[in-house]
């Protein structure tokens, strides 16, 4: 793992609540977060794993760019013209 990309906790978390919604799956039932590196790289390659972060950095750049123009004043008054 490289510290730009989202940490297995992260990953972990992230699927949890995702199974969570759609599955209802009860965290006592999920894996914890290091059996569940194990299996994920056990069921992907590591330049599947590799793709997906870099596919999840992009879109959560451009979520915070967003963000961050919609909600800093001086940056949205730049953008919009209005002071």
């Amino acid at each position: 793992m490289k510290p730009s990309a989202p940490s297995i906790i992260d990953c972990w978390v992230q699927t949890l609540n995702y199974a969570k919604q759609k599955d209802k799956i009860k965290t006592a039932n999920f894996p914890c977060d290091k059996t569940f590196d194990r299996l994920l790289k056990k069921e992907y390659s590591t330049e599947e794993i590799k793709r997906v972060r870099q596919y999840h950095e992009k879109v959560i750049a451009k979520i915070f760019q967003s963000l961050i123009f919609r909600y800093h004043p001086l940056l949205h008054r730049h953008r919009t013209g209005y002071y």
